[in-house]
């Protein structure tokens, strides 16, 4: 794996890359899921834009405290979740519906920004015989630099093929209209056990 690569003369991050494309993916999947339940197109778009400012506003507030770029999975879940719940409140929409879309939206965006530090080499796992091993390029980037000819378990891989499937099965209960509230319960209980576990397999020094 490595950090970056080339396209028309200019070098581009991979991570930026898989999560640019999470983000189109999440919106597209957050639309065609709104339109299918009827909710409001207009009101789900104004969340989608005000769920990406409030993300980059606590990026931002957190690089201000620690005087450096991180952004916390479970900290920006739980904005938007935050944004989702007011906004439907005030547009007088129902609460449960968009918090659904928006958990599986996120969920979306989630596995592809694993990819993403697959290749740039944060959220790694621990010391394995067979894994992934960060180069030169990783180091220069900011890499630990005494992890770099060790390998290490893959387990962003791991968390990407275990979100990748809960999302399914939460559009398949939005599509066939499944209780308000059901495929937000199902991702935050069955990502949360699975999450709880991958920590004790994660071993980046943050």
């Amino acid at each position: 794996v490595r950090p970056s690569f080339s396209l028309g003369g200019r070098s581009w991050l991979f991570f930026q890359l898989f999560a640019g494309t999470g983000l189109v993916l999440a919106i597209v999947l957050m639309l065609v899921l709104a339109s299918y339940r009827g909710l409001s197109l207009a009101v789900m778009s104004l969340m989608i834009v005000s769920d990406i400012v409030a993300c980059l506003t606590l990026m931002m507030i957190t690089k201000i405290i620690l005087d450096e770029e991180r952004g916390t999975y479970c900290h920006l879940e739980i904005a938007i979740l935050f944004v989702t719940v007011v906004l439907s409140w005030l547009f007088k929409q129902p609460v449960l519906s968009f918090l659904d879309i928006s958990i599986l939206g996120l969920g979306l965006g989630l596995m592809c920004g694993r990819l993403g530090c697959l290749m740039a080499g944060c959220c790694h796992g621990l010391p394995s015989r067979c894994g992934v091993r960060y180069g030169p390029e990783h180091v220069a980037a900011g890499f630990s630099p005494y992890y770099g000819t060790t390998r290490f378990f893959p387990i962003q891989i791991v968390e990407a093929l275990w979100v990748g499937p809960i999302v399914v099965i939460g559009c398949v209960m939005v599509l066939r209209n499944d209780p308000p509230g059901a495929a937000l319960s199902l991702f935050l209980c069955a990502y949360g056990t699975g999450r709880f576990f991958f920590e004790f397999v994660r071993a980046d020094t943050d």
